[in-house]
């Protein structure tokens, strides 16, 4: 289980295929902590609830991290993904599993 939810950090990369999911993230407001979050054997992957495809990516150019949470290689993470260009913005939930989680910092 994480010791930290990664609240508020920003989303510097979100991609998944081939069945690994790699998020980068970076502290907020000051930025000093850089973390690379890598979840491998990732299964059934849902977004806002509903099934989704094995390859995602950033929806927006920006993204900040509401929570990371983690049980049992269950993961469920929550961000807003945000175009300050358009002022679109927009929350999405992911869940899935996983076999394996690494953390680098």
């Amino acid at each position: 289980m994480f010791s930290d939810n990664f609240h508020e950090y920003s989303v510097l990369a979100f991609d998944l295929r081939d069945r690994k999911l790699v998020l980068k993230i970076q502290s907020e407001p000051d930025g000093t902590s850089k973390r690379t979050l890598v979840f491998s054997g990732v299964e059934s992957v849902r977004v806002d609830g509903k099934p989704s495809g094995d390859n995602l990516g950033m929806v927006y150019p920006d993204g900040e991290i509401l929570s990371i949470n983690e049980v049992s290689n269950e993961v469920s993470i929550f961000v807003i993904w945000e175009d300050f260009d358009t002022q679109d913005f927009i929350t999405m939930s992911y869940e899935f599993k996983c076999d394996q989680i690494t953390i680098d910092e």
